[in-house]
């Protein structure tokens, strides 16, 4: 589910073997940073746990570059150029979190208002500390309006690291058992959910593979659902295994059901983050 991995290279995937000129040393001699592409979700105690000691965020031994947090919006303040607010999830100290505002870009109007204090928000950007504050550079933020999400937040929180300490162990043995070239290209090829997967109404921690299928499963029109067959045609780029493996992992974590058949697939809801009812944020 949590499957990328990346050595400070370009685009997530470890470089074959080079030399350091004048170094006589392979860059596969030296020590490399473990670290995932991937949007993790968070909360903000962790954050301030993990960097009071350090500059960069971690998971265990994983750095993250991109994180998920939910929180309530104590304060905002709008600024020429950016909107600064405090956000608050009740497990440790308040963050900031700076939304810079780019108007020569195609940005939607509403990703450009403010969000409103006393509401919950969900912020997806990377954490940077700069003169000793915490601060989050926003790459997404939008409001909450479903109280169920603020619980999805927290199981994905728990799923998540223990995922990503589950994929360190695999890339240990990986590692021991074939050595570093082979596996590390073989863990940096398995694609996770980057950042231009958090889109609406593709549930966070999918694997780039997941996601693809999740969206092509749910532009079905079919009232019986979408077959596997049909699946296979309009993604002839993967193969059968990968389309199966998918499936049964969307299955197992309740994104899509099956139909009138073990064959026919729909997603259990539409444009959430997670199957819940709505009940609405007073």
């Amino acid at each position: 589910m949590w499957s990328t991995f990346s050595s400070a290279s370009q685009q997530g995937f470890i470089k074959p073997q080079e030399t350091s000129p004048g170094s006589g040393l392979s860059q596969n001699d030296k020590p490399r940073k473990i670290r995932t592409q991937t949007v993790v979700p968070v909360t903000i105690g962790h954050i301030h746990d993990t960097m009071n000691h350090t500059d960069a965020f971690k998971v265990g031994e994983m750095e993250i570059n991109m994180v998920s947090i939910v929180g309530l919006v104590v304060s905002v303040e709008q600024k020429t150029t950016h909107i600064v607010y405090i956000v608050d999830d009740m497990t440790g100290p308040p963050i900031n979190i700076q939304h810079w505002i780019d108007d020569s870009c195609n940005e939607a109007d509403n990703d450009k208002r403010p969000m409103v204090e006393n509401t919950y928000v969900q912020v997806h950007g990377s954490v940077k500390k700069m003169r000793d504050q915490l601060n989050i550079i926003v790459f997404k933020i939008k409001p909450i309006v479903d109280i169920n999400h603020l619980t999805c937040h927290l199981l994905e929180v728990m799923h998540s690291r223990k995922m990503l300490e589950f994929q360190l162990k695999q890339m240990r043995f990986a590692k021991s058992e074939v050595g570093n070239d082979t596996a590390g290209n073989e863990m940096a090829n398995v694609s996770a959910m980057e950042v231009d997967n958090v889109i609406e109404g593709v549930p966070e921690g999918l694997t780039k593979g997941q996601a693809t299928i999740y969206k092509t499963v749910h532009g079905c029109q079919n009232a019986s659902g979408c077959s596997v067959n049909w699946l296979r045609e309009q993604l002839p780029s993967m193969n059968s295994a990968l389309i199966g493996q998918a499936l049964s992992f969307l299955c197992d974590e309740g994104h899509v059901y099956t139909t009138i058949d073990d064959n026919h697939f729909k997603v259990t809801m539409q444009n959430v983050s997670c199957p819940t009812n709505r009940s609405k944020i007073a």
